[in-house]
């Protein structure tokens, strides 16, 4: 990509930053009459970033940005440096690309890049997709014209109320429908029970499940989504089926599910409650994570939504009771659904979308549909 653009968009270092993103450009290219070719990711130097954007048509630039630790590292001494590298970088590809305005998804590496939008005087739009906004988020609140929140209940958090608006998360692409194909057998009729600890997997999840499994009804079906674990070590039962990834079907896999067993990462949250599904909440720890998954688990809890367990206090044998249980009562499962469906909506990329277009095209009236 060459010259002007209409917007930049950043974030990056994790997909929970860049989907959100990615479905925010769909609808502004479907609905709003942009063209892919006039958007512009400034992404992290992972080659993650780029391999997804890129996947998606979305012509990208890769920054140096810092990362903003909470914690003793020697990388600390060396990221203020990498923090003043990006932000020259991102000032050099805003001046040659002069956006409308950029949109900030999140994520150390949109920090400079908002930064320099603000010396230069680009409109900035922010999204959050978690009650607990992170660190670059409350970086960049001060020069974000607007910051759109997923829920009502995360506005204490922001010092600029008066900027808020909440949209609610944007939900990437659903994958198409290939029939009843499922990415694992599920006989029709069978309970299926589908767990799942992100794209890493969880250590501690897979040990509960493993534990949890010889308690399980035989005509029961688990799905089990280790993550990058090694699968030789999980048990062999004819009704158990661990696989480390899946590359399709997982919404397929979801819509057949009559239980998840997860972390509490927004996105997840908010794709599981979308179809209504009862869930059984284990989020990531303090010690391991700024503590946004426990903030979404304790608001799905006390909206009747979830069941969550904490790490610093986790009773394997009460999890493991309040999974049977839930595993016996179809009632209860179907309350929790329909307490977490009333939580969320499809429409967040629109949301925020219709935040975007007056800044990225001529006539908006007109344009969106």
């Amino acid at each position: 990509m060459s010259g002007s653009c209409r917007i930049v968009m950043t974030g990056g270092g994790s997909g929970g930053h860049i989907y959100p993103g990615i479905a925010v450009a769909d609808w502004l290219c479907s609905a709003a009459g942009l063209h892919r070719e006039e958007i512009l990711w400034i992404c992290s130097d992972d080659p993650r970033d780029r391999e997804v954007l890129s996947s998606y048509g979305i012509s990208c630039r890769q920054i140096t940005a810092g990362k903003l630790r909470r914690y003793w590292s020697v990388k600390n001494l060396i990221d203020p440096l990498r923090c003043i590298s990006g932000w020259a970088q991102a000032l050099r590809l805003l001046r040659h690309h002069r956006p409308d305005c950029v949109f900030s998804k999140g994520g150390y590496v949109s920090v400079p890049v908002v930064q320099a939008a603000r010396m230069l005087g680009i409109p900035v739009i922010s999204h959050e997709s978690d009650l607990l906004p992170g660190l670059a988020t409350r970086l960049n609140q001060g020069a974000s014209r607007r910051i759109c929140i997923p829920f009502e209940a995360a506005a204490s958090r922001y010092r600029v109320k008066s900027r808020l608006l909440v949209t609610g998360n944007p939900v990437g692409r659903t994958e198409p429908e290939q029939g009843e194909f499922l990415p694992v057998p599920v006989p029709d009729g069978a309970f299926c029970l589908l767990v799942h600890g992100g794209s890493l997997g969880s250590q501690r999840l897979n040990s509960l499940i493993w534990e949890l499994l010889p308690r399980l009804p035989d005509d029961l079906r688990v799905v089990h989504i280790l993550g990058k674990q090694e699968t030789r070590r999980a048990p062999q039962r004819s009704n158990y089926y661990p696989v480390s990834y899946l590359e399709g079907g997982f919404s397929r896999l979801l819509k057949r599910s009559d239980l998840v067993i997860s972390r509490a990462g927004a996105g997840t949250l908010w794709e599981q409650a979308l179809m209504g599904k009862a869930m059984v909440l284990l989020p990531l720890g303090r010690d391991i994570s700024r503590g946004e998954q426990e903030e979404n688990a304790r608001y799905f809890a006390r909206e009747g939504a979830a069941l969550c367990f904490f790490s610093h206090a986790l009773d394997t044998q009460r999890v493991i009771r309040d999974i049977l249980s839930l595993v016996s009562d179809p009632g209860s499962r179907r309350r929790m659904g329909a307490a977490a469906q009333a939580l969320v909506h499809d429409r967040g990329a629109e949301r925020i979308g219709r935040v975007l277009v007056p800044y990225v095209t001529d006539d908006a009236d007109k344009t969106v549909r």
